[in-house]
């Protein structure tokens, strides 16, 4: 409950949340979600799921995911309802507006403590 306790402090005062950093998985879920390019150097792996306000256009580019680092020109990565992208949030990467709003992007982040020190846990 502590640990809990502070994680809700941090956000209330406006802080990093500094609970991230230990040996954790964190879950998020954002609608209409983008993001500027960024990297995340306290996570291993992360894998986001983009799902579409409905069902009528299925087969529509929702979100792209973009990793300006790779390729020569850098990659972009279209991403339909239903999706999963699992990448290295150590590099740089962002996340397109969405082309429908009320669109979700769920994602898990894994910390790098939880995957090197997985044989202490």
């Amino acid at each position: 409950m502590h640990d809990d306790l502070s994680v809700m402090e941090q956000i209330v005062q406006g802080t990093s949340l500094k609970a991230i950093g230990s040996t954790t998985i964190a879950f998020s879920i954002d609608i209409d979600y983008h993001s500027k390019c960024h990297i995340n150097v306290d996570m291993f792996y992360t894998l986001a799921t983009v799902v579409g306000p409905d069902k009528v256009n299925i087969d529509e580019i929702i979100h792209y995911f973009l990793f300006p680092t790779y390729g020569e020109n850098g990659t972009k990565v279209p991403l339909q309802s239903g999706d999963t992208l699992l990448f290295n949030p150590s590099i740089p990467h962002s996340c397109s507006n969405p082309k429908r709003k009320g669109s979700f992007i769920m994602s898990a982040y894994v910390s790098k403590k939880t995957v090197l020190n997985s044989n202490k846990l």
